[in-house]
């Protein structure tokens, strides 16, 4: 058996999943990418390739490590996340606490969703990996900051065993928010398909036929969606 995630792979998995949880933050009371959304997606994660993950039913109960652990069975952990948000008077204190968490488990990849500031990702791993002399080879972080309206996603694989030389820097991965809107599901030609963010159906849009007047979604007549000059929106 193999890591399923690499640098080929790494930014289609980020992109797929941080619109995931935006979709069930959007359908939650709570109106927010917090914890609960988050276990709800990565649950469809390991129910779409067969894993485990504890907790089994609710965030907070029965955690293994980190906040959520996706396992296989006769292979060990798939992923392990810590999923952070700001709810103390010292925001980067629970950003450090739970990033350290994550670089002392075995996984493989090490999932990181956090709500924070620019600078503070650069800060944790400067102060947690940089110095780390159990680095292994290989071993992948990817990193979801929510920031405002969208997420921000970076990923780092080690190139060599032990301490790294020099300054770690992650790379940045697309960003949904300018280059691939979270509501955007598929494109073919001039046809969108796009989520409704009342009631999370999905409809088509024409480029040709919607682009001076919306649609409103056939569903629910609640949200309407159309371009502007040449992409697409929903309202």
């Amino acid at each position: 058996m193999t890591n399923p995630f690499n640098e080929e792979n790494i930014g289609e998995f980020a992109a797929r999943l941080s619109e995931r949880i935006v979709s069930h933050a959007n359908n939650s009371p709570n109106n927010g990418p917090w914890t609960a959304a988050v276990f709800k997606s990565l649950q469809e994660v390991a129910s779409a390739r067969g894993w485990k993950i504890f907790p089994e039913e609710k965030p907070y109960r029965g955690e293994y490590l980190c906040d959520f652990m996706l396992f296989e069975i006769e292979y060990g952990c798939r992923i392990a996340c810590e999923s952070q948000w700001w709810w103390d008077t010292d925001p980067l204190h629970g950003l450090e606490w739970a990033f350290d968490k994550l670089r002392g488990v075995k996984s493989d990849l090490k999932l990181f969703i956090y709500e924070g500031n620019d600078g503070d990702l650069e800060s944790l791993v400067s102060k947690y990996l940089e110095r780390n002399a159990q680095i292994a080879k290989g071993e992948l972080f990817l990193a979801l900051r929510w920031s405002k309206d969208h997420f921000e996603n970076h990923f780092w694989i080690a190139p060599l065993d032990g301490v790294q030389p020099g300054t770690i820097e992650f790379t940045r991965l697309q960003n949904m928010a300018e280059e691939c809107p979270s509501f955007v599901i598929d494109k073919l030609g001039n046809n969108v398909a796009v989520r409704c963010p009342k009631c999370q159906s999905i409809f088509i849009i024409s480029e040709m036929l919607n682009r001076k007047t919306s649609r409103f979604c056939p569903h629910c007549g609640k949200s309407t969606a159309g371009f502007v000059n040449g992409s697409a929106f929903v309202k």
